[in-house]
């Protein structure tokens, strides 16, 4: 089973006086299938330069990629932004790519969203619609077929060995966050999973 991630931790602090953290782990969950992040972009933050020190990314925006051990293959991601805002926004794109192996099979791709709970230390399936609800955090995604996004990937598309495909992953504080999410820890985790496809 491999299993790439992304993980993004988010506090704040420095803005407004906000001490929130929000932590985004997302994986690639497969059986035999090989899929894997080959690629990820920035398309857009605007994280602060707190400090002032002329360096965001690998300051207050750190980026690690997480390694597969066995394979040398990027299993995930952890993202930290420190510090976060109302209005703070992350638009980052992975390059998925779907290996051609002996055991390479055409797959189906989806995702499902989950909520660390504190008081259970698990995680809890959770709605984009619950996530806004709760957190004031607006997540967008997307499956596509080109690195730019023009291309939506259609529902129930077959990926085939030896083909690249492309998820957006968008985060946003909104504006209107309330004063009582300051302080707290909230983790996120969005699995994407590659199903083999049955053809």
């Amino acid at each position: 089973m491999l299993v790439p991630m992304l993980l993004i931790t988010i506090s704040a602090f420095a803005y407004a006086q906000w001490s929130t953290q929000l932590t985004c782990l997302t994986t690639l969950t497969t059986a035999q299938e090989d899929i894997e992040i080959t690629n990820w972009t920035i398309n857009y933050t605007n994280t602060l330069d707190v400090n002032s020190n002329g360096v965001i990314l690998g300051d207050e925006l750190t980026i690690i990629e997480v390694i597969d051990p066995t394979n040398g293959q990027i299993i995930g991601l952890d993202i930290t932004a420190d510090p976060v805002f109302p209005g703070w926004v992350l638009h980052l794109i992975l390059e998925i790519y779907n290996r051609p192996s002996p055991h390479s099979v055409n797959v189906n791709v989806s995702y499902i969203l989950y909520c660390w709970n504190e008081t259970t230390q698990q995680w809890e399936q959770i709605t984009e619609e619950n996530l806004q609800n709760l957190f004031s955090i607006t997540y967008l995604d997307g499956f596509y077929l080109d690195p730019d996004l023009t291309q939506p990937m259609p529902s129930n598309y077959i990926v085939s060995p030896d083909q690249y495909f492309y998820k957006l992953e968008y985060l946003k504080l909104n504006e209107d966050a309330p004063p009582t999410l300051q302080g707290q820890s909230i983790e996120i985790k969005v699995e994407i999973y590659a199903e083999w496809a049955g053809v």
